[in-house]
């Protein structure tokens, strides 16, 4: 059972964005408790596109949330048409190092890639597209 839905990237519509996760969720008949990975890596990707995606001037880029059952898990792609980033390029914090010592940002990337089984990025057809699965067992 595949789903998807389009929303503007701007931090006011990021409940718009959850929401349309939670209704597919309860819909597929999910378990709650496998949901709160996919919230995370949805509320941190949407935010990134939010503050980094869009050009400085002119309108706000759109996100396209495509949600997948497959096998035991749950695949979600994460497409945007904002500037284009690979997030998985980013080196990962130093998490044992002093907070005074780290640098600013990639923690949310980081939660991301140790949350979901796989990550995966490419940019095609002029779009951003970061997609995530995970096991979540049968139901």
């Amino acid at each position: 059972m595949s789903h998807s839905f389009r929303v503007e990237a701007t931090a006011d519509r990021l409940p718009e964005a959850n929401a349309g996760l939670d209704a597919w969720w309860s819909g597929a008949g999910l378990p709650d408790e496998a949901r709160f990975a996919f919230e995370l890596v949805l509320e941190e990707i949407f935010m990134n596109v939010v503050m980094h995606g869009s050009p400085p001037e002119g309108a706000p880029c759109m996100v396209d949330v495509i949600l997948d059952r497959q096998g035991d898990g749950v695949v979600m792609e994460i497409a945007d048409d904002g500037l284009p980033f690979d997030p998985l390029a980013m080196e990962s914090p130093d998490t044992a190092a002093p907070m005074e010592d780290r640098r600013v940002g990639g923690l949310g990337v980081y939660l991301v890639r140790e949350m979901m089984d796989t990550v995966h990025y490419r940019h095609s057809e002029g779009r951003n597209r970061l997609s995530v699965f995970k096991s979540i067992g049968s139901t």
